[in-house]
């Protein structure tokens, strides 16, 4: 849902503060693409099994990157961002279904995955939806409402995720 508000102000911000070139906003898919391949490239590289807490920091700085585009509206900025945000989101995503696959019963995974695309893909739609008129009202700021989401979220996610971990001890 948030990755869908990022991709809608995409478009907004090149209309409205960088002059309406669509060359530009091409070379920002780009940049999500790039950073996209890069974070693939470095999970197929890693030597090491993917977990869980990793997603914690990739998160945290898609979040932190999302704030600064926001805070800072200037294209280099955004095009910065982008690379980033492609690169985290992929490796979020890509560690996430590696993960899932591990801790799934080989008899269950395609109920497992399907579940979970269903999940996913449900919440893409629902997210252009409503961040179309939230981009509309905030423009630029919206990836700072964005942003802050991804921190709170993430934040109570990890302290949901300490209090387990304490409980099961």
């Amino acid at each position: 849902m948030m990755y869908a508000a990022f991709k809608l102000v995409l478009p907004y911000d090149v209309q409205h503060i960088y002059g309406g070139q669509s060359a530009r906003y091409s070379y920002l898919l780009i940049a999500m693409a790039v950073g996209g391949i890069l974070g693939g490239l470095r999970l197929t590289l890693a030597k090491r099994l993917p977990r869980h807490q990793q997603n914690y920091g990739d998160l945290g700085l898609l979040a932190g990157m999302l704030l600064l585009a926001g805070a800072f509206p200037n294209y280099w900025m955004l095009l910065g961002s982008s690379v980033v945000i492609g690169f985290c989101y992929t490796c979020f995503d890509i560690r996430a279904l590696t993960i899932t696959q591990e801790l799934t019963d080989p008899a269950y995974l395609g109920r497992m995955f399907g579940l979970l695309f269903l999940a996913m893909d449900a919440f893409q739609p629902l997210g252009s939806f409503i961040f179309g008129f939230v981009t509309d009202e905030l423009g630029n700021a919206t990836l700072l409402l964005v942003g802050s989401c991804f921190l709170i979220g993430l934040v109570g996610i990890y302290q949901g995720y300490q209090r387990l971990a304490r409980r099961s001890r």
